[in-house]
């Protein structure tokens, strides 16, 4: 890899709910290599599983989702997790 991402984990900090999720990703910043791409995305999912053991909510199309994964559907690439559902994102 030989770009270098800086990441603004601003956002993050000044939502309560997110600080110290935040506070310990920006530590892990700059991200310049694959080492350091899945060093971050291992420490972003086990501290959201950390402070989100249950999760805080879904989206309302995630029915619809899974469905097309589990009917292999247009759109859909297969994973050994079970699949992901390529959708186009249409901002409020």
């Amino acid at each position: 890899m030989n770009a270098s991402f800086d990441l603004d984990h601003a956002k993050l900090a000044a939502d309560p709910r997110f600080a110290a999720i935040g506070l310990e990703l920006s530590a892990l910043s700059p991200i310049n290599s694959r080492e350091s791409f899945n060093r971050y995305c291992r420490e972003a999912c086990r501290l959201w599983n950390r402070a989100f053991p249950g999760g805080i909510g879904k989206t309302e199309q995630f029915g619809k989702l899974l469905d097309r994964i589990e009917h292999n559907n247009d759109g859909v690439i297969r994973t050994g997790w079970g699949g992901v559902a390529i959708t186009l994102h249409e901002h409020p």
